[in-house]
């Protein structure tokens, strides 16, 4: 039998210690993560490494490489401190998912909005491809809803325009609604825009980065030493601190969470009444799978995107409401009931829900009370999430 000699075995355990060894990272750098696999499990792992189209971990004390292809996303388990990567809240929403938080900056053609991400370097957007956009720190973030006609700049007084966008750089023009001539204006006269570009759905690999942005990548490497990855916006390549990275979605066009989806809520039933409308917890938490809380009577209705396959969350019922949370869920797909139970804050307060959805064009979340009356009738659905094939 070979054995070490005492000089070998304390450069082995050196190199251990100092993260030299491939795969040997010390304990301290793991970073724990959810992982997400097509079967819609998550599991927490500790993050070993992401290289070359693999995701290797740590499960239960045993390595664990997976090929990105057999998972959905991965998400911190605990958030790094806000303030280490504060950049402020000027941003740029793009249509294809993607949030830009830095500050205006040159654009190589006038037609493009060019923008500054800390640790990242300059983008640049084509107008057609932003949905809205803050420039001035505390400006009301414009929002239009689906059906509107017109683009809408928040000036930096107060004013509001409607009308539609021309030009988007140092000077922006704009065609006032029922206004014979553009309006030009200093972009640092504009507090905020919206357009009426219309959303895609997000696709290919994008990555949430702790200063609140999220990016589409053409690749991705991860180790306890550094985060590097290619924009798929102008070929960037990044290096940045590990703990930048909060999140991946490896196929984003694969997994589509519900509060992406605006319910059409129940009014008019003669066995339910609404108390309030769907929330969306913490909309900016890392791959976009932020929970949903209900509180009923209510009736949601989701309409479903083509091609959906299946759906999953865990429905919770939350300690705040325990003490009097007494009520039926039931699941409709396509107005078939798929799931019933009940639900209250002791023996049956949490229940996993996996659903097929081939083919179906709707899902529906029902709450009706129980013998307690709706007094804290709450359910939070965590992470619920839409798979595609």
């Amino acid at each position: 039998m070979h054995m070490r000699s005492p000089r070998q075995s304390l450069l082995l355990i050196a190199l251990i210690c100092v993260g030299l060894i491939p795969g040997q990272a010390r304990a301290q750098d793991r970073q724990r993560f959810l992982l997400i696999d097509l079967d819609l499990r998550a599991d927490t792992v500790e993050l070993a490494a992401i290289e070359d189209g693999w995701v290797e971990c740590l499960r239960s004390g045993l390595i664990d490489r997976r090929p990105m292809h057999d998972l959905l996303a991965i998400m911190r388990v605990d958030e790094p401190d806000p303030a280490r990567f504060a950049a402020g809240d000027r941003l740029v929403d793009l249509v294809d998912g993607q949030r830009w938080v830095g500050a205006p900056a040159s654009a190589p053609l006038p037609d493009h909005l060019g923008w500054k991400i800390d640790r990242i370097g300059v983008l640049a957007a084509p107008v057609e491809q932003i949905r809205r956009a803050r420039f001035l720190p505390g400006a009301k973030l414009l929002k239009l809803d689906e059906h509107a006609a017109e683009d809408r700049l928040l000036l930096a007084n107060g004013d509001a325009l409607s009308g539609l966008l021309v030009s988007l750089g140092e000077e922006i023009v704009f065609e006032v609604t029922d206004s014979l001539e553009p309006t030009r204006l200093p972009r640092r006269h504009v507090a905020s825009l919206a357009l009426v570009n219309p959303a895609q759905r997000p696709s290919g690999m994008m990555v949430w980065l702790a200063d609140g942005s999220v990016l589409r990548v053409r690749e991705c490497r991860w180790s306890p030493a550094s985060f590097q990855f290619t924009t798929m916006t102008d070929g960037l390549k990044c290096n940045v601190e590990t703990e930048m990275l909060r999140g991946i979605s490896f196929d984003s066009q694969r997994l589509m969470p519900l509060a992406e989806l605006a319910p059409e809520v129940s009014r008019d039933s003669p066995y339910l009444r609404v108390v309030e409308e769907p929330h969306v917890v913490d909309r900016d938490r890392a791959a976009g799978l932020a929970d949903v809380e209900m509180r009923g009577p209510i009736e949601a209705r989701y309409a479903l995107p083509p091609g959906a396959t299946r759906f999953f969350t865990t429905a919770v019922v939350p300690r705040s409401a325990a003490q009097w949370a007494d009520f039926d869920l039931t699941i409709l797909v396509d107005d078939r009931i798929v799931f019933e139970s009940r639900m209250d804050g002791t023996g049956r307060s949490r229940r996993e829900i996996i659903l097929t959805l081939r083919d179906a064009s709707a899902l529906t979340v029902r709450l009706e009370e129980g013998a307690r009356g709706p007094v804290q009738d709450v359910l939070l659905l965590q992470r619920p999430m839409i798979l595609f094939d």
